[in-house]
C-alpha cells in the first residue's frame, strides 16, 4: 500500500512543478545581472517552434528506483521477492529518468534574424515576446547567452 502513496506523491509533485512553471515577460537568469551584452538590431526573417530537451537528474532516477523496488517486492515470495524488487528498481530507475526528462522538456522558438550588418543568426529562446517574421528586433549577445527582444 505504501508504494501507491509514494507513487501518488511523485505524480502530484510532477504535476505541481509543471503547473507552476509560468514565467513573466522578460525574465532573465540571475547570472545576467551586472553583465554586459553586445547589442545589435535586425529583422526577423523566420520563426519555428522547437522542443528544448528536458533535464534528467538523480531525483527522477532514484524516485523511479524506489517506486520500482516497492512494486517489484510485492510480487513473488522469499528470494524471488528480492529479485523482483531489484528488477523493479532497475526498470523504475530507467522509467523515472525518462519521466523527469519528459516533464522538464519545453517548447521554445528558433528565431532567424538578419542583422543590420548583413549577418544572419539563429537564436533559440522561450516564446515569451510573441515575435513574428518581419518584426524589427534588438539582439542581446553575451558570452554564453543571446536574446531577441522587440525594439
Amino acid at each position: 500500500m505504501s508504494y501507491r502513496i509514494l507513487l501518488g506523491v511523485v505524480l502530484i509533485s510532477l504535476m505541481l512543478t509543471t503547473a507552476c512553471s509560468h514565467k513573466p515577460v522578460r525574465t532573465y537568469p540571475a547570472g545576467t545581472m551586472g553583465t554586459s551584452m553586445r547589442v545589435s538590431h535586425g529583422q526577423i526573417i523566420a520563426i519555428e517552434t522547437v522542443t528544448v530537451e528536458g533535464q534528467a537528474s538523480i531525483v527522477g532516477t532514484l524516485g523511479g528506483a524506489a517506486v520500482g523496488n516497492s512494486v517489484g517486492r510485492t510480487m513473488g515470495g522469499g528470494s524471488g521477492q528480492r529479485v523482483a524488487g531489484a528488477v523493479g528498481a532497475v526498470a523504475g530507475a530507467v522509467a523515472g529518468r525518462a519521466v523527469e526528462q519528459a516533464a522538464t522538456s519545453r517548447e521554445a522558438v528558433e528565431i532567424i534574424v538578419r542583422l543590420d550588418s548583413g549577418r544572419t543568426i539563429s537564436i533559440v529562446q522561450e516564446d515569451e515576446q510573441m515575435l513574428r517574421p518581419g518584426d524589427r528586433v534588438r539582439v542581446l549577445q553575451g558570452r554564453r547567452t543571446s536574446r531577441v527582444i522587440p525594439v
